[in-house]
């Protein structure tokens, strides 16, 4: 099996199969989505809380999850923004 580095190696516990968006398989439903909602324009936390209905809180732990895995990144101004 390949090891991390190499090619066909997970990065982590979720992968980017069977998703036609690219997005990875295994994330919790929270977090696809804050995935969904913050699309590819930088957009503050509270902006995700509105348009989730989740609450800040878990947000918060959300956007730490998929900034962990690579899927995001935060932005001066305390924004963020999905990586492509």
């Amino acid at each position: 099996p390949p090891t991390s580095g190499e090619p066909g190696a997970a990065s982590g516990p979720l992968s980017r199969g069977g998703d036609p968006e690219g997005e990875p398989d295994g994330l919790p439903e929270p977090a696809r989505r804050v995935l969904e909602a913050l699309g590819f324009e930088p957009a503050a936390a509270d902006t995700v809380v509105e348009r989730t209905g989740l609450t800040a809180d878990e947000v918060s732990s959300m956007l730490a999850l998929l900034e962990l895995h690579g899927l995001v990144e935060p932005v001066p101004g305390g924004l963020y923004h999905r990586v492509s």
